[in-house]
């Protein structure tokens, strides 16, 4: 639930009017990294679950169908990934008795949340997997804390193992927030590749890059990153017009990947990107 992007002033683009806003040269510029990596044009086909659609357009009309359908299911958390949640929000969370928390990279969008009346919010420092700001966690952790004290905190951010939740503790967070340690595990949808990738990859193989979401973003250092960083192509779009621009081609990607041709997936295994915490923003 970002609170700036594209269309906001009307709650958001519908798909037709942002895929009319994606300009020519970003769609020249994937047109071309397809034909020079050989990915190849696919359609979907009967039970295939790769999207052809915007991937995270996430505007105020998105979120009112997506929380419609979270409801039904009475959960006891509502976490805000991007933003702090609206007042109608918030009243739609309190009258379903639910706890409502929200992500924050930096100390005055904690204090924003907290004056909102959020629950808890989770400190989510540069090491963050997903969508991530520029502070690291022993600075961004005590900070937050300090700051809106006494609403618990979370600490979010590299942390992965018993040592890690023990300093972010240290710190004076309450508990530790995790997300892309699960996308290895046998319950994740991750491709089985990109979970090979994601298992061998080390501290310096990964980049924060906005040409995913066109947020910040951290990813795997892999060439759809180092494609959108050179100075002679497009910069990465705002949300959600960079979702919608790079969706269709990243189901080219995803299918290629899965198929059954090994030489295929062994060629864009390193060209796979994958987007660090998607289902959080």
């Amino acid at each position: 639930m970002p609170g700036k992007y594209v269309g906001m002033e009307s709650g958001g683009l519908d798909p037709a009017e942002a895929a009319n806003a994606v300009p020519a040269d970003v769609t020249a510029f994937l047109d071309d990294m397809m034909r020079r990596y050989g990915v190849p044009e696919s359609a979907a086909a009967a039970g295939d679950h790769f999207s052809t659609g915007s991937r995270g357009r996430y505007t105020a009309k998105d979120s009112a169908a997506m929380l419609d359908i979270a409801f039904r299911f009475h959960p006891r958390l509502l976490v805000s990934a991007l933003g702090t949640p609206s007042p109608e929000i918030m009243k739609a969370a309190r009258d379903r008795g639910m706890l409502v928390a929200a992500l924050a990279g930096r100390v005055k969008h904690a204090k924003r949340h907290a004056e909102a009346g959020v629950d808890i919010i989770i400190a989510q420092s540069y090491e963050a997997g997903g969508h991530t700001g520029d502070i690291g966690g022993m600075v961004l952790v005590p900070s937050v804390v300090d700051a809106v004290a006494p609403t618990p905190v979370l600490a979010a951010g590299g942390i992965a193992d018993g040592r890690q939740m023990a300093a972010a503790l240290a710190l004076g967070a309450q508990g530790v927030w995790c997300g892309s340690v699960w996308l290895t595990t046998v319950e994740s949808d991750t491709l089985p590749v990109v979970k090979k990738k994601l298992i061998a990859a080390t501290a310096e193989d990964t980049v924060k890059s906005r040409s995913f979401s066109g947020k910040p973003s951290r990813i795997l250092r892999i060439a759809w990153a180092e494609e959108w960083a050179r100075i002679d192509t497009p910069d990465p779009l705002p949300n959600p017009l960079q979702p919608m621009a790079v969706g269709r081609y990243m189901a080219r990607i995803d299918r290629a990947a899965a198929s059954g041709d090994t030489a295929r997936r062994m060629a864009l295994a390193r060209w796979r990107a994958h987007r660090w915490g998607k289902w959080s923003g």
